[in-house]
This record gives structure tokens, C-alpha cells and sequence, in this order.
């Protein structure tokens, strides 16, 4: 699977998203084994895809990890994630950052 460098749907860094529509489970179980990996092409393009489709938890998810994986570009997602952060118990959240830790720390 070739991934081209995501772009934004949210925000200043490109006029169309990386995931013009809904991914393929397929497609999705690749860039999320990509991004268990490092790729942080691939986790962007997940943050991207999760908050398009509307999942939220996933959505964080998935930013945390691109974070911790430090991806570039992830500033434009940050209103539509401190959105919905509030939106989050703080239990939830705890786990989805273990969760992440643990995720990062396979990869060293």
C-alpha cells in the first residue's frame, strides 16, 4: 500500500483531506498496522479518517498515538480533539494514554 503524505481536512494544510471518503477495512487494518510500526503517515491518515467517519474515542485514540509518534502536521486537528476531550471522562482518558504507552513502548 503506497501512502501518499496526509494532508489536512480540518484545517491550513492542504485544501483536501488525505481520505477523500471512507477507507476500506482493509485499507484501514494496513494503515493501522503501519502506525503500530511507526509510520507516522499512517497515523495521520487514521486521525484523519476517524474524525471524517465521526469516531470520536478512535479519533483520540488514534491522535495520541500520532503524537507520541510525534507526526507532523497534527496541529490542525487540535480544536476538533480539545473538543472533544471535554468531552471524554478522565478515566478514559488515563487509559487510552496507557493504552498508547504501551504501544510506543513496543517499538524501542
Amino acid at each position: 500500500m503506497q501512502l501518499e503524505k496526509p494532508t489536512c481536512a480540518y484545517g491550513v494544510a492542504g485544501p483536501e483531506p488525505a481520505v477523500a471518503s471512507r477507507l476500506k477495512r482493509s485499507e484501514i487494518r494496513e494503515l493501522a498496522r503501519l502506525a503500530r510500526n511507526g509510520d507516522t503517515h499512517a497515523a495521520k491518515a487514521l486521525v484523519e479518517h476517524s474524525l471524517i467517519c465521526g469516531h470520536k474515542k478512535l479519533g483520540i485514540r488514534r491522535y495520541l498515538l500520532a503524537l507520541a509518534l510525534d507526526a507532523d502536521g497534527l496541529d490542525c486537528f487540535e480544536i476538533q480533539i480539545r473538543t472533544l476531550l471535554e468531552e471524554l471522562e478522565p478515566a478514559d482518558l488515563s487509559q487510552m494514554v496507557r493504552d498508547t504507552r504501551t504501544i510506543v513502548g513496543k517499538l524501542k
